[in-house]
């Protein structure tokens, strides 16, 4: 009787020891899944707080596609979201227009320094050419719209540097509806005698695979607006292509890698931003631009 008592007490405390251990192994697994959830749930807001989803927008009847047109809200100064634009103090002055590229946190003007010029981004995410757009519940306007905006309320500075056309593309513009809005941009700075830097759209990353990328039509519509943008006479000014110093030498007109930046989704799972570069892409880019900004000081 005492080995089966020995026996069973035995037993007992191996199977509460071992329902103690699946309890925390469950426990364990239950809380990896919620953290798992919400890291992805929160990556996802991260990523997306750059840029609105592709397909976001609605694109205006063409007729509407003004880029000097009047309306939307006040653009954002440092992204913000003031009830009034912000004007900067002093003079010389480059103003920055664009999208999330080229805003004053996370694009390329960070890492511009010109000696005795101040730079005043007035980018805002989600912006494009070609149209408004609805983004985190607020009204941006185009590019021209944006820019002219400042003009309006600030003066003209001594220099304009303009980047875009990447939302264009992933809201389904064509190149010849991005030219267009370009041309009436254009057509307004020459009437400003302003001087004026263009920026060509830098080269994207190479898909590898990955699901989010850029299709083959807006790969052609980005070759064909650079081609146009680059040919001499098409605008006013100077450009900035700087597909030479962003690109993968060994795969040109695809993106260095080195450049890349890396969206964490998950603890598992990273992907490749297809519209941003890491902040070494932005300071080759910035090099770039700089260089174009100094030879019409």
């Amino acid at each position: 009787m005492k080995v089966k008592l020995k026996r069973t007490s035995a037993f007992r405390k191996a199977k509460r020891a071992a329902g103690k251990q699946l309890g925390l192994g469950l426990s364990v697994l239950v809380f990896s899944v919620i953290g798992v959830v919400l890291l992805r749930i929160s990556s996802a807001a991260t990523a997306s707080s750059l840029e609105p989803e592709s397909g976001a927008a609605t694109r205006p009847a063409m007729s509407t596609l003004d880029p000097t047109a009047s309306g939307g809200s006040a653009m954002k100064f440092y992204d913000k979201a003031p009830p009034f634009i912000a004007c900067p103090t002093g003079g010389n002055v480059i103003q920055f227009n664009g999208d999330s590229n080229a805003t004053g946190n996370g694009g390329y003007p960070r890492f511009i320094d010109i000696p005795n010029y101040s730079e005043h981004m007035v980018a805002y995410p989600g912006a494009a050419f070609t149209m408004d757009i609805k983004y985190l519940n607020e009204n941006v306007v185009s590019i021209g719209t944006q820019l002219k905006q400042y003009f309006d309320a600030c003066g003209i500075p001594k220099i304009v540097v303009i980047e875009g056309s990447t939302n264009d593309y992933f809201y389904g513009s064509t190149s010849a509806q991005i030219i267009q809005a370009v041309r009436g941009i254009n057509t307004y700075l020459s009437n400003k005698s302003v001087k004026v830097v263009w920026v060509a759209q830098q080269p994207p990353p190479k898909p590898n695979g990955q699901a989010s990328a850029w299709s083959t039509a807006m790969l052609t519509a980005r070759n064909e607006y650079n081609s146009w943008l680059t040919t001499t006479g098409n605008v006013a000014g100077t450009v900035a292509d700087c597909t030479i110093a962003l690109q993968d030498p060994s795969q040109p007109g695809w993106l260095n890698p080195n450049f890349y930046r890396i969206v964490q989704l998950d603890w598992f799972t990273q992907e490749v931003d297809i519209k941003h570069l890491n902040d070494n892409g932005y300071t080759a880019f910035a090099g770039c631009v700089q260089a174009k900004i100094q030879t019409i000081l």
